[in-house]
């Protein structure tokens, strides 16, 4: 009897041991994956920044030249015709109103 409990405990501390242990590896190896993860959306955020920065030059060179050749009519008109755009954006409904009053009818549908 004492034999069976001392193989139990010994087994017992033996499991324990194996599950610490391997939990510990499990933690280094997400931690690696999480790191990949973090470089890959970082290089991704980084090169984004570059063309956004890149397109924003280019486009204050092409207003730049144009408000030049034109007193600045043409970038003017640019302008407002991005600000109308932005404006129309801003006010057109996410949802139509159809959906809007048959949710609030029935609420679970």
């Amino acid at each position: 009897m004492r034999t069976s409990n001392y193989i139990r405990k010994i087994c017992g501390f033996f499991c324990v041991l194996l599950c610490v242990g391997s939990l510990s590896g499990c933690s280094t190896a997400m931690q690696s994956l999480a790191d990949g993860t973090d470089a890959v959306l970082n290089g991704l955020t980084d090169g984004t920044d570059l063309v956004i920065n890149g397109l924003a030059d280019g486009a204050d060179q092409v207003l730049g030249s144009l408000s030049e050749a034109d007193n600045g009519q043409a970038k003017d008109s640019i302008l407002g015709v991005f600000r109308a755009l932005v404006d129309d954006a801003g006010t057109a409904p996410l949802t139509s109103q159809n959906k809007y009053d048959s949710h609030q009818l029935f609420p679970f549908s």
